[in-house]
Parts: C-alpha cells; structure tokens; sequence
C-alpha cells in the first residue's frame, strides 16, 4: 500500500493493523482455540497499533520541537513502510491460513481445516511477531528517551526562569516575588523527579531493545528490520548525548536560594 501524506497515513496504518487484530480475534473466538501464540499474535498487533500512534504524537509535537527533536520526524516514513510491510506480510499469512473473515468459520469441518493450518503455518507468524516486537522495542525507546529530553528542556526552562525572577528582584522588589518563586521551586521538583523515573525507563527500553534485536538476528530474520531499529536508535542515541549532560546537572542541581 502506498504511504501519502503524514498524520493521516499513520492513522491508516494503526487503523489496518487494528483491524486485522479485531478479525483475528473474532476468529480465536469462533474457533474456540486455547492456543497461547494466537493470543500472543493478536496482542503485538493491537500494542503496535497503540505505539504507533503515540509515536507520531512524540515526533510531531510541540515538546519534541522544543527539545530539539524536530528533525526526527523523518523517522515516520521508515517506520510506516516497515510497518505497512509486516502488516501485509502478517494479513496475507492469516488468509492463507483462514483467519481472516469469521464468517467462513461456521462449519466444524471449516474450524478443524483453519486449525490444521495454523499449527502448519504458525512458526512464520510468530517469526512475523518477533519482528514486530523488535520494531516495537525501538520505538519505545525512541520514545522514553524523547520523553526525557522534553522534561529536561522543561527542567532548563524552570530554572532559567527562576534565576530571571532572582535578577528582578535584586533590581525591584516585588510584592508577590515569595510566592512565584515557591511555585516555581515545587515545579522544578515535580520535573525533576518525572526525570529520574523517565531515566529508568529509557534504561529498561534499551534492554529490551536490544534483547529484541538479538532474537531477530538469532532467527536471521529480514535485514529491513534491523536498519530501522538502527536508525530509531541512533536517533535515541543522539537524545542520550543531550540528556546525560543535562541529567548530571539537574540531578544534583538545587534550586538556589532567594537572596
């Protein structure tokens, strides 16, 4: 399928893959099946669909602007087309094996075929699963590590505005001074605690990033894959440049006090 424009082929995107999760699980639930890797199937898609749409938001928005994130939005194109060719492979896989309309699964002779042919064809769609986890995995560090960049930015911009109002006041002494600057100081505490969670995160994204790309490589699955991740993690690394500067600053940064 052809990728145009930018919010509305995202939306595209999550849309075909959210529909094919739904028709997938109409399907496990006619045919009554208990096993374990559909249900698996079924939620890597319905997750990636999620992911990408918040994604979009991390690369498109103000905040990514801001913490000079803007020209990771040429990450989009790369993680559409990935994502159009997984969900392609994916549905034409699920077709050939027969869980693509529920309505064709009303027989008992029909369930037991479809059946058949899952257990027969069920290693290539959790192949298909691993790399969209894989995927799923470096964008969700992409995103965790633009997250802390955003409230670093947020962390400078306090801070900044707390030293200007310091400097007005030495200059002319405001009545509600005392106040703004408790506002200010509870602000800057509320960020920089979201900062050391958001850290954690980044941490634990990262791991999984790279446990998911060793599986890809272990199964010596398509190379598309990894050249994505590569290029999401790049990026991610460039954040963590900005961020691990900024981070020893404001991790042992005390709002300095009223003179």
């Amino acid at each position: 399928m052809e990728i145009v424009g930018t919010v509305g082929a995202v939306v595209g995107l999550a849309g075909a893959i959210g529909s094919v999760s739904k028709e997938l699980g109409r399907c496990i639930r006619t045919m009554r099946i208990a096993d374990r890797d559909a249900y698996t199937t079924q939620m890597e898609l319905t997750t990636f669909s999620h992911l990408l749409m918040n994604f979009d938001q991390v690369v498109s928005s103000r905040h990514a602007q801001r913490a000079q994130l803007a020209n990771n939005s040429r990450l989009r194109s790369p993680v559409l087309k990935q994502g159009w060719r997984l969900i392609d492979t994916m549905e034409e896989l699920l077709r050939e094996v027969g869980f693509h309309d529920s309505k064709q699964l009303q027989s008992g002779w029909q369930r037991r075929i479809t059946k058949f042919r899952w257990y027969l064809r069920k290693k290539e769609v959790l192949a298909l699963c691993v790399q969209f986890n894989q995927v799923k995995m470096s964008i969700m560090a992409f995103v965790s590590s633009a997250g802390l960049s955003a409230v670093l930015a947020e962390l400078k911009r306090l801070w900044d505005a707390i030293e200007r109002l310091q400097q007005e006041y030495l200059q002319e002494h405001h009545p509600g001074f005392q106040e703004e600057l408790t506002r200010l100081e509870l602000e800057y505490e509320r960020a920089r605690d979201r900062a050391r969670a958001l850290k954690h995160e980044v941490k634990a994204a990262r791991c999984s990033c790279k446990l998911a790309t060793r599986e890809v490589r272990q199964r010596n699955l398509l190379p598309e894959t990894l050249h994505l991740s590569e290029q999401l993690q790049e990026s991610a690394k460039a954040q963590r440049v900005h961020i691990a500067a900024w981070f020893i600053t404001a991790q042992f940064q005390t709002v300095p006090a009223a003179r």
